[in-house]
This record gives C-alpha cells, structure tokens and sequence, in this order.
C-alpha cells in the first residue's frame, strides 16, 4: 500500500479506532510477506513447467494452481485424469525439488474444463500490459470470393483494412 503524504494511514488501509498489539500487527505483516515469497517462487515453478516435469508429461498435466498443500492439475480428459493417479507422487517430488524444499504433500487432479493453465503463453504483452493477439497471414485472402455489394463483402474487406492499419501501427 502506498502511504501518501499528509495522510496517517495508508491508502486503502481503514483506521479502526483501537489500539493493536504490535506483535499482531508485525505477525500480519511478516505473514502477508512470506505469501508473497510463496507467490514468487510458485510462478517461478509455472513458468518453468515444461522443464521441471519433462515436456512430455507437461504436455497432458497442466498446472491450475494450489490447494493447501496440494498441487492442482488439469487434464483434458477422464482418461488422462486416472492416468495421472500413478504420476502424482514424481509430479510432487519434481515440483519440490524445483522449489527447493517441501512445499507440495499431493497432487489434485481436476478436468480442464476452459480454465487456462498457469504455464500457458498468452503471447506478446502490448504498452498498457494487454495481451495483443497474433494477426493472421492470411488476411485478404478472401476478397475475389465474396460479393462485392454483399453486407458480408464490406464487413470483410473493413476487417482486412483495420487488420493491415494495426500491423502497420
């Protein structure tokens, strides 16, 4: 939080009008400092999935996250998901030999089901920190084979123009 000048407390901070133990408050503190060294350390383990587990495995075992002591992985499918009952135990030690110490007891495993693993690429970050999706190559490829007074011809022919005045920007 960012404490601005002039101000007793920081912003988004409530004062509560009562007194605390300073060893509450510094248990608080020193807490919410080891989630975010936890934090760290676990996108440090998504970001190098492929290399911990193999590239193999990370192929069909992607990451989703934590539960406790538990590591959560997403598989596409019912197979895949009863296949990995005989994987959790390496998955687990590959994953705290990353780490460097015993962070993981078990290994959940949940489908998929539309949520984005954790080691996924989302591709190049524009200004802004946006993702910008990839243009396709083949833009424009379509003009000779639509009508040219057709609703469908000009939506497509707009979309080729705002396609190239992007890739040009």
């Amino acid at each position: 939080m960012v404490q601005q000048p002039g101000l007793a407390w920081p912003v988004g901070t409530r004062y509560s009008g009562r007194m605390e133990r300073l060893s509450d408050a510094l248990s608080a503190l020193l807490g919410s400092m080891a989630d975010s060294r936890r934090q760290a350390e676990l996108h440090r383990l998504w970001r190098s999935w492929s290399e911990t587990v193999g590239p193999d495995l990370a192929a069909i075992a992607r990451p989703l996250g934590t539960r406790r002591d538990d590591l959560v992985i997403g598989v596409e499918d019912s197979m895949l998901m009863q296949d990995m009952i005989h994987y959790g135990p390496a998955l687990v030690e590959q994953a705290n030999a990353f780490l460097g110490r015993k962070v993981f007891d078990k290994v959940r495993v949940e489908l998929i089901g539309g949520r984005v693993p954790l080691d996924a690429d989302l591709g190049p970050v524009a200004k802004g920190g946006r993702y910008e999706p990839q243009l396709p190559s083949n833009v424009g490829e379509l003009h000779d084979k639509l009508p040219q007074g057709s609703i469908i011809g000009r939506c497509y022919r707009e979309y080729v123009r705002l396609v190239h005045d992007r890739a040009q920007s």
